[in-house]
């Protein structure tokens, strides 16, 4: 038999496996409809129906109280990490976004006049080039 921290640490790396396709915000959401228990609204993707049904399956015959200290365990110890990664992405998403948006219907030319506008005016960093 395993000890109650050998439990913990393969039941935390299943819901890791489990879990590492979904974007962070999409993983917070399967964990608070396994830790409560309830299903997801009909409006919820079915791959967020189906990975909560794959976690509570997994749980299976566990008390609540060891299925929600797993879970604990994750939103301390991994989600904010994949959370920050997350928004970093869609930051610089949407920046990228709002840059082409901008060179939208432009030429080259009006485009390389735009960015040495903004090197002139000091919004754009200097880097050294390697060689």
């Amino acid at each position: 038999m395993k000890t109650e921290s050998e439990k913990l640490d393969h039941y935390f790396e299943q819901v890791k496996d489990n879990l590492e396709v979904y974007a962070a915000p999409c993983q917070r959401l399967i964990i608070l409809h396994v830790s409560k228990g309830s299903k997801p609204r009909k409006d919820i993707s079915r791959d967020i129906t189906y990975a909560v049904g794959k976690l509570k399956k997994l749980f299976d015959g566990c008390k609540v109280s060891f299925r929600n200290k797993v879970l604990f365990m994750y939103l301390i110890n991994v989600l904010p990490k994949l959370e920050e990664k997350y928004n970093k992405e869609v930051a610089i998403q949407d920046a990228t976004d709002e840059l082409l948006n901008l060179t939208i219907g432009k030429t080259v030319q009006q485009i390389k006049a735009m960015i040495e506008m903004l090197k002139a005016n000091g919004f754009a960093k200097k880097y050294k080039k390697c060689g």
